[in-house]
């Protein structure tokens, strides 16, 4: 990662925080009971942090949200240590899932530990938006695949982008890979 995009990330990090600040919410778990969530838009002084609603829910299609999960829901994943439930805490909200990765990663968390929890804990993806790097840590996303959602942005629509993923994957595999996606 250059050093312009960590400095970006960092800003847009700290204003989501802001964010959450000013509309009176101590967390992403503040997010789904919040009145600014209705409106997808959480305000602040300068600048807008959009919190799509299905972001808030603590879990999405069994994919439970690494931001907004409960810890008797963490504590039920499975390959879930007290060493991760504690990062989880500390750390969050993570602005996207490599951000995690790289937090997990530096706590020892073996690849194929990550890899495992990630069949049940996930910060979700924007279809349009997303990083490669994000791609590829979906369950059955392979950097061909990526690079194929990648190279078809924009979508125009979620239901254009389902028949993409179905062009790439076997139908009931598309489906699975699809609940790590927003449409934001």
């Amino acid at each position: 990662m250059d050093i312009g995009a960590t400095m970006t990330k960092n800003k847009t990090h700290l204003i989501a925080i802001f964010a959450f600040i000013l509309a009176g919410c101590e967390g992403p778990s503040d997010i789904k009971s919040h009145p600014a969530a209705a409106k997808n838009v959480i305000t602040s002084p300068t600048v807008d942090v959009k919190i799509p609603q299905n972001q808030a829910a603590s879990s999405f299609a069994g994919v439970l949200n690494v931001n907004t999960a409960t810890s008797k829901r963490l504590s039920h994943v499975s390959g879930m240590t007290t060493e991760i439930e504690k990062l989880i805490k500390d750390l969050r909200p993570f602005l996207d899932i490599v951000e995690f990765d790289d937090e997990l990663e530096a706590l020892g968390v073996k690849s194929k530990v990550r890899s495992s929890l990630y069949q049940h804990l996930f910060v979700l993806v924007d279809v349009n938006n997303s990083s490669f790097e994000e791609l590829v840590l979906i369950p059955n996303v392979s950097r061909r695949n990526a690079f194929a959602i990648v190279e078809a942005r924009p979508y125009a629509s979620q239901e254009v982008f389902l028949n993409q993923l179905e062009k790439s994957f076997k139908k009931d595999r598309a489906k699975d890979v699809a609940r790590y996606f927003i449409f934001a």
